[in-house]
């Protein structure tokens, strides 16, 4: 934390490519999109891939800047926390990606897999919430800590109840799915085994 700091120039001018290849990444993804709408299993492809390249974009992009502190340093925590994140987020999408090329014919909300990627998931956000208090903790640790403020600690109260009250509706959306599993669906992915490579 304690490097010079490049001026702004500098700085924009190395970030200036990345932010270019987003840009041009997403004009690519809006195209397929677009030529794909006709075709709902090549849309599914579509969305399957800008899943990868996404999650690949953002374990290397956050390894990069967890890397670029000293060992120790807080915001390398900071950083790998959302290392971690982004990596279980990847392997939420490597679950979804392997069942549907695996068993195209069923939607991943009937397959076992279901419960296995949701608690991926939910650590991917245990991994990001965390690395985000850090990082809202980043002036109290450098001495710099703002004054409290009663609206800060209201929206804070709000952003948790709202992240309370959608998870408890994705559970009981969950919990209701596994119920309507048909049986058609049961025998298929008991009958069902991985690719052989």
């Amino acid at each position: 934390m304690n490097a010079p700091r490049p001026s702004s120039g500098r700085a924009f001018k190395r970030v200036a490519p990345w932010l270019g290849a987003v840009v041009v990444l997403q004009l690519v993804h809006l195209a397929a999109v677009a030529n794909a709408l006709q075709d709902a299993r090549q849309l599914a492809l579509v969305g399957d891939a800008a899943g990868w390249a996404v999650g690949l974009l953002a374990v290397a992009g956050t390894a990069a800047a967890a890397l670029a502190f000293g060992s120790g340093d807080y915001l390398r925590r900071v950083w790998g926390l959302l290392t971690a994140g982004a990596a279980l987020s990847l392997v939420s999408t490597a679950l979804r990606s392997y069942w549907m090329h695996a068993v195209p014919d069923v939607p991943f909300t009937d397959s076992p897999l279901l419960p296995v990627r949701m608690g991926v998931v939910v650590l991917a956000n245990v991994c990001t919430t965390f690395a985000l208090v850090l990082l809202s903790r980043t002036y109290k640790q450098s001495g710099l800590q703002p004054p409290p403020s009663s609206r800060a600690t209201l929206l804070w109260a709000w952003m948790t109840g709202t992240a309370a009250g959608a998870w408890d509706r994705r559970a009981m959306t969950w919990t209701w799915r596994s119920r309507a599993v048909t049986p058609n669906a049961r025998r298929c992915c008991s009958r069902t085994s991985p690719p052989t490579s």
